[in-house]
């Protein structure tokens, strides 16, 4: 779905369900979106991935363990400005990508894990 058309259901979705503007807020910084799944993934195949965000000009931003999943955060940046965000999240043999492009700083992205970290994510996925 194009991100036009998403973003205004999305913040509509997320307005209804209570959440707080400033999550909203940051929603509006995202351009694209991309997402893979990869069912039996492993180590091996993490490991090249990273090399290639290196070879890409990414840079390891971050790692957060998280119950069996591992999260890594790997950034596109231009200054203080970051253009492209690399996760990818890896839990018992299934891992997921996602590209997220935008114009985010380092505060934006402190901000999201710490919402993350304080409410149940998964139940705005699920939704």
């Amino acid at each position: 779905v194009p991100m036009f058309l998403a973003k205004p259901i999305v913040k509509k979705s997320l307005r209804d369900g209570g959440e707080s503007e400033e999550l909203i807020n940051l929603i509006s910084k995202v351009s694209d979106i991309k997402v893979m799944t990869i069912e039996n993934g492993n180590k091996g195949m993490m490991k090249d991935f990273s090399k290639y965000l290196s070879s890409k000009n990414f840079e390891e931003w971050m790692t957060v363990k998280k119950d069996t999943e591992i999260i890594n955060f790997h950034a596109k940046q231009t200054g203080d400005v970051i253009k492209k965000l690399m996760i990818t999240i890896s839990s018992e043999g299934e891992t997921v990508l996602v590209d997220v492009s935008g114009q985010f700083t380092a505060d934006d992205i402190s901000r999201i894990i710490n919402y993350s970290e304080k409410h149940d994510v998964k139940k705005l996925v699920l939704k």
